[in-house]
């Protein structure tokens, strides 16, 4: 608590500097997008091997409950 007359502004950083926060938000998503990509490969994967009469459709992409729950069905 500030108890005094003087305003004092400050704030919490994990990071020194923006430019570092950036670079960390890229890496961070970056990363994300390799590991989404690897999982929608190995989800095609399961799919080619599974041989069924159904055909599946993965995109690259699309956050509907619909997709999310196929690919959930599928696992």
């Amino acid at each position: 608590m500030n108890k005094s007359a003087v305003r004092v502004d400050f704030e919490w950083r994990a990071f020194s500097t923006e430019k570092e926060e950036l670079e960390k938000k890229n890496r961070l998503k970056s990363q994300l997008e390799e590991e989404e990509a690897e999982e929608r490969m190995l989800l095609k994967e399961i799919v080619s091997n599974e041989g069924g009469n159904e055909e599946y459709e993965i995109e690259n992409g699309g956050d509907s409950e619909d997709d999310e729950h196929d690919e959930k069905s599928v696992l």
